[in-house]
C-alpha cells in the first residue's frame, strides 16, 4: 500500500486483468514500437507502445498506453491502496514531453467498479483491487500511468547521471591533469568520491552504454559490437532474455525515467538502437543547432516542468531518474572559439588535441551551469549524481592504426582497450554529501547499476557481472578487481599491472570491415608499471600464460553442431557429408570431447566420409566460428542425396523438408533442449544443435537515411 506502481512497466503486484483483442501493427516508419517492459516476460501489446516523433532535428520517444474509442482495460493490482492516479494525456503529431495537456473527461475511470476521478485519494482495504480504463470519445494516449502511493515506504532521491561522451579522465583536473579546463567538474569531484582508476569496459558508445544499464559485459547483451546495425534477432533475443535495464527497473520503482541527450544508440525505431526502458526520450543527433547547448536547455525546461507539476499535484512525489549524455567531446571537433582560447598550445600538440581539449572547456562550462541550476533548484544536495564517459579517445601515435583490425583510429575509439580507449572518469556524490575522498581501486563501468542499486537498496531482476562500489568506498576489499573488456575485434583482460589485449574473431559478423575470412589472433602483453602509454609489447611467458588464462573464463560457450549415423541393417552404408559456411570456419570437435577442437587446420569448408558397418553408430561433431553463420549441409548415402525418412534433425528427430538452419521459422526445429534424440530402429542420419551462450544469425538490414546521417555527423562512417 506504500509502494509506487507505475502502470506502464512490470511491477510483481500488478497484472492485466483485462486486454482489448487488437494486434500490435508496426508501421513502415519505425515510430511506433512495442513497449516490452510491460511484463518479466517479453510481452508485446497493441495499446503499450512506444512513440516516436521528430521536431527542429529533435527526436522525442514516449512510452504510452494507447486506447481507441470504446476501448477499455483492466489492472489487477495485488495490494491495499492509499494512492493518489496521476496520468498525462498527448495530443497532436508531435507527441513532445513538454507539451502534455491534462483532461480526464476523455476517459472513464473505475476502481473496483465505481467511479473516480483524478486527484482524489483512492483507499481500499482490499488485497485485490481492479483499476478500469476506458476511452470515452476518441482515441486516447496516455503517458505517466502512476499510482503514487500517500506515503512511500522510503524517500526515493532524485538520480542524475551525466554521461559525456569520450571524455578522457586524463585531461581533468581532478584526475591530474594540469590543462585547468574542467573547473566546474572539478568543484563537483571535490565534494564526491572521485574513482581515480575508473575502466569501461567496451570502447565505443552503444556497447558501452548498454553496460551502463545492464551490469553485463557487452557480448552478453545480445547486441552486436561490430557492426552499426542492430539486426531484428537481436532485438528480439534482447527483450526476450531475463534483462531488465536501469531505466526500466527505475521506471518500475515509480522514477520519471527520462533521457536527454545525444545518443541514438537508445531507441529502437531505427536499426541503431535497442528500447532500455526511458519512460521518455528527447535525442539531438540530427539538431542542426548547437546540441550541447540544447541539451542544458532543455533539462532546466524539463525540470522546471517537473517542478509546476508537483506544485499543481502536491501528492505527486514521483522521483526522477534524468540520463544526461552530452556529445561532446565526441567527434566533429569544433569548440567555441572562446574556449578554444583557453587552453595552452604547447608544443608538438596535435591539432586536434587542441581542439579536443577546448572541447572539454565547452561542455564542463555547461556542466557547471548545470549544477548552479540545481543548486538554486535545490535538487542537488538531496540527489545521487554520477558523472561519467563512455569511453577515451585515442590520442597516442603508436595506437593510430588498430592492430586488431586495422582501422585507423587517432582521434577515434572503438577499437582497441588502452588505457586511453577505457580510462575513463567516474564520480559520485551521494544526498547530502559535503566531503569528497579519492579511491584509488580499480572500479569498473559494470559496477555501475549495482552500485545505483545498492544506494538505493534494490536488487536487480537479472544477473550482473558487476557489483556495488560502495564497498570500495568502504574500504572492504583487498584484492583488485579483475578488468575483462571487449571490444571490435578485440577482448582483454588487465590485472596486477598488467594488461593483455588479443585480437579476436569472436564478435565478429559479416558486413562492416569484414569479408568472412579468420585470420590469426595475436596478443600483446604491456607492464602498465613501465610502459603506462602501452607503447611497446612485452614478452614474459609466465604472465602471457596467466593473463590467458583468465581470458579463456570469459570466453562464450559456443553452439555444437552433431552428426550421428545409425546402421541396424545388414548392407554397409557410405555417408558424405560436405558443410560450408559463408563466413568464419569450421571447427570439428573431438569425438570422446565435443568441448575439444581437433589439432587440424580448419577452413569454411570441411568434407567427410563415413563407412558404416552394420550395427554400428558413429557420432561426429563441429562448431562454427565465429557464431553468427549457419552451415549449409549436404549429404550423400550410397552416392545418392538423402531421402525422407533417413534424415532427421532436432530434438524431436523429424525430416527437415525445405526447412533449413538460416531459415527463421525452421531454426527451431534443429535444436535440442534437454537431450539428444533416441538411437531409432532402422538406418538413420541424425543432426541436432545444441545452442552455446549466445545465438544470433547473420541478417541483413539496411540503415535509413536519418541513421546514416547521425553516423556520418558523429564522424563513425565517411
Amino acid at each position: 500500500h506504500n509502494s509506487f506502481f507505475n502502470l506502464l512497466y512490470y511491477h510483481p503486484f500488478v497484472d492485466l486483468n483485462y486486454v482489448p483483442e487488437r494486434p500490435f501493427l508496426s508501421d513502415k516508419s519505425g515510430k511506433k514500437t512495442c513497449n516490452t517492459y510491460i511484463s518479466k516476460t517479453y510481452t508485446c501489446k497493441a495499446m503499450f507502445i512506444n512513440l516516436s516523433s521528430r521536431s527542429a532535428g529533435v527526436d522525442n520517444s514516449v512510452k504510452v498506453l494507447h486506447l481507441k474509442k470504446g476501448e477499455k482495460i483492466s489492472f489487477h493490482i495485488a495490494s491495499a491502496l492509499n494512492h493518489y492516479l496521476s496520468l498525462e494525456f498527448l495530443q497532436g503529431e508531435y507527441y513532445d514531453l513538454f507539451k502534455t495537456h491534462y483532461s480526464d473527461s476523455s476517459i472513464k475511470l473505475l476502481l473496483n467498479s465505481k467511479p473516480i476521478i483524478l486527484d482524489k485519494a483512492l483507499v481500499s482495504k482490499n488485497k485485490n483491487n481492479y483499476l478500469e480504463i476506458e476511452a470515452r470519445e476518441k482515441d486516447v494516449f496516455i503517458s505517466h500511468l502512476l499510482l503514487i502511493p500517500n506515503e512511500s515506504k522510503k524517500n526515493l532521491p532524485d538520480i542524475i547521471f551525466i554521461v559525456v561522451d569520450s571524455l578522457r579522465a586524463d585531461v581533468l583536473g581532478s584526475y591530474g591533469s594540469q590543462y585547468g579546463i574542467s573547473p566546474g567538474i572539478d568543484s563537483f569531484a571535490k565534494t564526491s568520491y572521485v574513482f581515480m582508476k575508473n575502466l569501461v569496459n567496451a570502447s565505443w558508445t552503444r556497447p558501452s552504454t548498454l553496460i551502463f544499464f545492464t551490469g553485463k559485459y557487452a557480448s552478453k547483451s545480445y547486441i552486436n559490437f561490430w557492426d552499426y546495425p542492430v539486426f531484428p534477432s537481436e532485438k528480439e533475443a534482447f527483450y526476450q532474455s531475463e534483462i531488465f535495464p536501469l531505466p526500466a527497473f527505475l521506471g518500475s520503482l515509480g522514477y520519471n525515467s527520462v533521457m536527454i541527450g545525444t545518443n541514438p544508440f537508445l531507441t529502437d525505431h531505427r536499426y541503431l538502437g535497442i528500447d532500455t526502458g526511458f519512460e521518455k526520450v528527447l535525442e539531438f543527433s540530427l539538431t542542426t543547432a548547437d546540441d550541447t547547448k540544447e541539451i542544458s536547455k532543455y533539462v532546466r525546461l524539463y525540470l522546471e516542468k517537473r517542478k509546476k507539476e508537483k506544485k499543481k499535484k502536491p501528492y505527486d512525489i514521483s522521483p526522477e531518474f534524468l540520463f544526461i549524455n552530452y556529445n561532446t567531446p565526441h567527434r566533429p571537433l569544433e569548440p567555441p572559439l572562446e574556449f578554444l582560447s583557453r587552453v595552452p598550445m604547447e608544443n608538438g600538440m596535435h591539432p586536434k588535441k587542441h581542439l579536443y581539449l577546448g572541447e572539454v572547456a565547452y561542455v564542463d562550462d555547461e556542466i557547471k551551469e548545470l549544477f548552479n541550476f540545481l543548486k538554486r533548484e535545490k535538487i542537488y544536495d538531496s540527489s545521487i549524481i554520477l558523472l561519467s564517459s563512455d569511453h577515451g579517445e585515442v590520442m597516442n601515435p603508436s595506437h593510430k592504426v588498430s592492430r586488431f583490425n586495422g582501422v585507423y583510429t587517432l582521434f577515434g575509439h572503438g577499437q582497441g582497450l588502452y588505457e586511453e580507449d577505457i580510462h575513463t572518469p567516474f564520480i559520485l556524490k551521494i544526498p547530502e554529501q559535503k566531503k569528497g575522498e579519492k579511491i584509488q581501486a580499480v572500479s569498473r563501468s559494470i559496477d555501475i547499476m549495482p552500485t545505483i542499486l545498492d544506494l538505493l537498496e534494490e536488487k536487480s531482476i537479472h544477473s550482473m557481472d558487476g557489483k556495488s562500489m560502495l564497498s570500495l568506498v568502504r574500504k572492504e576489499e583487498k584484492e583488485e578487481r579483475l578488468y575483462y573488456g571487449e571490444s571490435r575485434g578485440v577482448k582483454g583482460i588487465r590485472f596486477g599491472g598488467f594488461k593483455l589485449q588479443k585480437k579476436t574473431f569472436e564478435f565478429h559478423r559479416t558486413g562492416f570491415s569484414w569479408d568472412g575470412k579468420v585470420e590469426a589472433e595475436p596478443y600483446y602483453l604491456f607492464d602498465l608499471n613501465k610502459d603506462p602509454d602501452e607503447n611497446t609489447p612485452i614478452h614474459d611467458k609466465k604472465k602471457e600464460e596467466e593473463l590467458l588464462n583468465k581470458l579463456e573464463s570469459f570466453k562464450r560457450k559456443n553452439s555444437v553442431y552433431s552428426f550421428r549415423f545409425h546402421n541396424p541393417e545388414k548392407d554397409v552404408k557410405e555417408i558424405e557429408i560436405s558443410i560450408k559456411v559463408k563466413a568464419g570456419i569450421i571447427h570439428p570437435l573431438m569425438k570422446d570431447d565435443p568441448n575439444t577442437l581437433q589439432p587440424e587446420n580448419y577452413s569454411n569448408v570441411l568434407k567427410k566420409q563415413v563407412v558404416l558397418q552394420k550395427g554400428k553408430n558413429e557420432e561426429f561433431h563441429f562448431s562454427v566460428y565465429p557464431e553468427g553463420s549457419e552451415p549449409l549441409i549436404s549429404i550423400k548415402v550410397d552416392g545418392k542425396e538423402i531421402r525422407q525418412g533417413e534424415y532427421g534433425v532436432g530434438q524431436r528427430d523429424i525430416y527437415p523438408g525445405n526447412c533449413s538452419l538460416e531459415n527463421y521459422k525452421c531454426y527451431p526445429i534443429f535444436l535440442i533442449y534437454n537431450s539428444v534424440p533416441e538411437i531409432p530402429r532402422k538406418f538413420r542420419v541424425q543432426f541436432w544443435k545444441k545452442s552455446g551462450d549466445f545465438v544470433i544469425r547473420t541478417e541483413k538490414a539496411i540503415l535509413e537515411k536519418d541513421s546514416m546521417d547521425i553516423l556520418k555527423k558523429q564522424g563513425y562512417i565517411q
